[in-house]
């Protein structure tokens, strides 16, 4: 090594330090940006209808909410497969809050981004419900993901492009 890398490493390890400054102080609410579509089940949709709905969303797992939008549950993929399919339950009439997840993970949106991905690591969870409580009860506000975590860390932090990749969010 020459004295001339010194101040390059130097350099480097301050940016990178900055770098996770900024990530530590994010709230969750920064991590689902500007996001307009909040996907929300009803207790009673049956487990066939809400596949349906996971699929034309796009997504894995989607929150269970009563009537006022408080959060009754959560419901993904995993539910269908361990709870109703291996378990041999018909979708068509099952529903929903018979397999759903009760009482799910869930943090304020203005939780810090590092308790998210503790409680993930903690509890063996992909997503935490994001909720915010009103005078109505835990409204429920969005979802947060692993990935979504993922794709945040890699733009902070400039990683390779396997890190974008990986976190679903490769560069065309």
């Amino acid at each position: 090594m020459t004295s001339n890398d010194t101040p390059l490493f130097a350099e480097h390890a301050r940016n990178s330090n900055e770098q996770i400054g900024n990530i530590v102080s994010l709230r969750v609410v920064d991590v689902i940006g500007n996001r307009t579509e909040i996907f929300a089940l009803r207790p009673g949709d049956t487990v066939e209808f809400a596949a349906q709905k996971l699929a034309r969303w796009h997504v894995r797992t989607a929150a269970v909410c009563d009537d006022v939008g408080n959060l009754a549950g959560i419901f993904g993929q995993s539910d269908i497969s361990t709870r109703v399919v291996a378990a041999g339950i018909d979708p068509k009439t099952a529903q929903v809050r018979d397999v759903m997840t009760a009482e799910p993970i869930s943090a304020d949106v203005e939780t810090d981004l590092l308790t998210c991905v503790r409680l993930m690591q903690h509890h063996g969870v992909s997503h935490i419900a994001l909720t915010r409580t009103t005078a109505e009860g835990e409204q429920y506000f969005g979802m947060v993901s692993a990935n979504d975590i993922l794709g945040v860390v890699s733009r902070q932090v400039g990683s390779s492009d396997w890190m974008r990749e990986f976190a679903g969010e490769a560069a065309v």
